[in-house]
């Protein structure tokens, strides 16, 4: 069996990084004490340490061979020569080939809020340091963000190595930001690895079935805001807000707002708040807690009237007879910056017979100047009275007390 050796084989760069990985080789194989090629046989370049080929060539009519093969690590590599039972094995001294990974850094924006149940941004970049020490944005890497629930979501960098994470945010906590150090159609970089600062994630609420009563309201009177909080969930349902804290406020244009002593819902999101109403306007509640989103509700118009009240009502005499007359007396005043009588206002007198559940309409009566009004009516049935002022676009509606007459 003949024998071969190689000639003048050489490899191209020794030196390899991260974005130079690509390596050259050639030589020539003749056999043993000539310089006569031997053509269209196969030479093997391999790693010398495992014997792992890395790429296959064919020689030319003059034994010469050449290649190119990508080499992401150090290594010590060979040319070998397979025998094919005409020509016994050769190889070729190993040649050293030292592979460096370009090391890599995260810079990132600062990631404080976000809301839960929504994307939210994550940006910042990926740079790697080249053979010159210069420090550039590495573009086509995958960046992992891992949010503390565990869930994992993948960006690509922009060629200015950029990225900018669309995330769910399912709570608060860090993120983990990771690069492997791979990337598509470049040999392997130095991986890097970040955990951001405290992500504050925050509910968005919704406020639901506002409502502002009474409607209208008496002038410094308490008029009381019922409804309900909900909130976003990270499943991008909706949840009851359990005690988030809220605020009454009141605008008398809809535009410019005044808030009121904050107060805090139930454990359903429910809420009750209360407030002095001192004039018209609109009414609605907002969301101050520092876990949500700030919120406000619709809102609701509320009439504020001076408050009104029946005195002194009277039938007399408490036991009549059948057919006589009854006298109804009373006083109606209003309360504007202290109660004071109501003038030339109407009375209406209702009646309502001993075992009815229902109220008749039995005359009516002018106050006079001091509020004062008196009716003279025919006791007919045994039975309870009472007086009503319908109220005003000054002046809320009012009932009086009931004064019950013995009919026999």
């Amino acid at each position: 069996m003949s024998s071969v050796v190689f000639s003048n084989f050489t490899l191209s760069p020794t030196a390899l990084d991260s974005e130079h990985d690509q390596v050259s080789y050639q030589g020539q194989v003749v056999k043993s004490g000539t310089d006569q090629g031997v053509p269209n046989h196969q030479v093997i370049l391999r790693e010398y340490s495992r014997d792992t080929d890395l790429g296959t060539v064919t020689t030319d009519s003059q034994g010469r061979f050449s290649g190119t093969v990508r080499i992401d690590q150090s290594m010590q590599v060979y040319a070998f020569w397979p025998s094919d039972g005409m020509y016994g094995e050769a190889w070729t001294d190993p040649a050293t080939v030292d592979y460096r990974q370009l090391p890599t850094m995260f810079t990132v924006s600062n990631w404080a809020t976000g809301v839960i149940g929504e994307t939210t941004s994550l940006p910042g970049r990926l740079t790697r340091k080249d053979a010159t020490g210069e420090w550039a944005g590495l573009g086509g890497a995958p960046v992992q963000f891992t949010s503390p629930s565990g869930a994992v979501t993948e960006v690509t960098t922009k060629s200015d190595g950029t990225f900018d994470g669309k995330v769910l945010l399912t709570g608060d906590g860090q993120w983990q930001v990771d690069f492997s150090g791979r990337v598509p159609g470049a040999g392997p970089y130095g991986p890097s690895s970040l955990t951001t600062g405290y992500i504050d994630a925050r509910w968005r609420p919704s406020v639901r079935s506002f409502d502002a009563a009474p409607e209208p309201v008496a002038k410094g009177a308490t008029i009381t805001g019922t409804g309900q909080v909900v909130r976003k969930t990270a499943t991008g349902g909706e949840e009851p807000a359990p005690q988030v804290t809220l605020a009454m406020q009141f605008s008398p244009d809809g535009k410019n707002w005044s808030t009121r002593p904050a107060g805090s819902a139930g454990a359903d999101g429910r809420f009750s708040l209360g407030a002095a109403a001192a004039r018209d306007g609109y009414w609605r509640v907002t969301v101050q807690d520092p876990d949500y989103v700030p919120t406000s509700g619709s809102s609701d118009y509320v009439d504020t009237k001076y408050g009104t009240a029946i005195t002194g009502f009277a039938a007399s005499p408490k036991t009549v007879r059948t057919g006589h007359q009854l006298r109804i007396t009373g006083t109606l005043k209003r309360k504007t910056t202290s109660w004071k009588a109501y003038a030339k206002r109407t009375i209406r007198i209702y009646f309502r017979a001993k075992g009815s559940k229902k109220w008749t309409y039995a005359g009516s009566a002018t106050t006079d100047g001091k509020g004062r009004f008196a009716r003279s009516l025919t006791a007919k049935k045994d039975g309870t009275w009472r007086a009503k002022f319908s109220g005003d676009s000054a002046c809320l509606a009012v009932t009086g007390a009931s004064v019950y007459v013995d009919v026999r």
